[in-house]
């Protein structure tokens, strides 16, 4: 194997920084970072299936469609409901830089789906769990070992096998 001696991707040719690699490498990408995203929507999810008297949708296989709440104007990563309060839940894992920038973006992305819901639910709350690239939450206090473990875990993985063939990965799970 060649091993090259330039600080470049092999791939974009930009400037192989941490941040190009495990959040904005167009070339790179092939599906990873969606898997990153994928897995941190998939543990959530079934963290929040385990609720009596909710039912949850989510933007994946196996859980009921979004699209029975939202139409198909609007694909949320997660909606979590009883029978008086719908949650709307958006996953952002980009780099750490422009967590807050992101959240702003998905908050004004939705408000449009929250109006037209609230009529439905006596609340319609929207919720954007913010992971940096490399584990970093926004600014919630809350604890998020799970989400913190599954972004750094799934960066590794992007990371070690960046010069390697795609392959499709089983979704990461703690």
């Amino acid at each position: 194997m060649v091993h090259s001696q330039s600080s470049n991707c092999s791939l974009s040719l930009q400037s192989e920084t941490v941040q190009h690699v495990i959040s904005s490498c167009k070339f790179l990408d092939e599906g990873r970072f969606t898997w990153r995203h994928n897995s941190l929507l998939f543990s959530l999810a079934n963290a929040l299936s385990s609720l009596k008297q909710s039912a949850v949708y989510a933007d994946l296989p196996s859980f009921l469609s979004l699209g029975l709440i939202t139409g198909e104007s609007f694909r949320p990563d997660l909606l979590l409901t009883d029978e008086k309060i719908l949650y709307v839940l958006e996953i952002t894992v980009r780099f750490e830089t422009n967590i807050q920038n992101n959240s702003n973006r998905k908050a004004s992305k939705y408000s449009s789906l929250i109006n037209d819901l609230s009529p439905s639910y006596s609340k319609v709350l929207f919720a954007n769990l913010s992971v940096g690239a490399v584990g970093l939450m926004g600014s919630s206090k809350a604890n998020h070992n799970e989400a913190m473990n599954i972004s750094v875990r799934s960066n590794y993985c992007i990371c070690c096998r960046r010069n390697k063939p795609r392959t499709k990965p089983e979704l990461l799970t703690i």
